[in-house]
């Protein structure tokens, strides 16, 4: 469709063109214009051509061939038929409609050039940008290889430096597990030296409310036999007998810690 409108656009410009402004061009380009739609419509005739035995080896070529040439017999055909409705159209519609048509797709035609440079134009620009970027890319990228394949070797101070903080990291290693064993030792000592030592008073508290229970009764028998003996001596024995339960067990808690040491 846009073709044919290009060809009767054409028309109508050359006869305009040929009348110089005046009355005569206006009659010329009136009389032009139905001669360039009244134009007899394009036929096309195909022709079947025979068939062929092509050999094995081109046979895909002459399959590719016949389909670009079907094809290519199929969009004449669609063609020629567009032709044949746009000279129908052009036949029926009145002739001003038909130039008024005209200028508004040579209008639309001009509009759409110019998009396309404008597109072209910003398309060019981004290319170029785009290159520019790759470059940089590719400087970069080329500059990373070239550190990653040299060797790193650290220089001399560094790797005294290094070995330095190694062996003082592995002294303080040593350190820190012989103050650890030393700890688990001691602590596990106190504890038992905490567990004999609870057994022990234990059984001394119980010796002494024993001893304190028979020397209550010795003195209670002690002062119904004698009837002169006052409340004063029974907190007396009471005091002796208990310096002898505290000696008797500060006695045992030295014994067992010369024992365990």
């Amino acid at each position: 469709m846009r073709g044919g409108a290009g060809s009767l656009s054409h028309a109508s410009s050359s006869g305009g063109g040929g009348g110089g402004g005046g009355g005569g061009g206006k009659a010329e380009a009136h009389s032009s214009t139905p001669n360039a739609v009244s134009s007899p419509p394009i036929t096309a005739t195909i022709t079947p051509t025979p068939p062929k035995h092509p050999s094995h080896h081109h046979h895909h070529h002459h399959h590719h061939h016949h389909h670009r040439s079907k094809r290519k017999h199929t969009v004449v055909f669609k063609y020629c038929e567009e032709m044949n409705e746009l000279n129908e159209a052009a036949n029926n519609r009145p002739r001003s409609a038909l130039i008024h048509s005209i200028q508004q797709e040579n209008k639309h035609i001009r509009q759409l050039q110019q998009e396309n440079k404008e597109l072209r134009l910003a398309l060019e620009e981004h290319q170029n940008v785009m290159e520019l970027i790759m470059s940089k890319y590719r400087q970069q990228v080329a500059q990373l290889v070239t550190v990653n394949s040299q060797p790193s070797q650290p220089s001399t101070q560094e790797q005294a430096k290094l070995s330095a903080h190694i062996e003082r990291v592995s002294e303080m290693v040593a350190v820190m597990r012989k103050a650890a064993a030393l700890g688990d030792d001691e602590s596990n000592q106190q504890q038992r030296l905490i567990t004999a030592l609870a057994t022990e008073n234990k059984g001394l508290r119980e010796m002494l409310n024993i001893a304190s229970r028979s020397g209550s009764l010795q003195l209670r028998t002690n002062a119904v036999d004698a009837g002169t003996q006052t409340g004063q001596d029974s907190p007396k024995l009471e005091e002796g007998a208990s310096q002898d339960v505290q000696e008797e067990e500060s006695a045992s808690i030295d014994t067992h810690k010369s024992s365990v040491s």
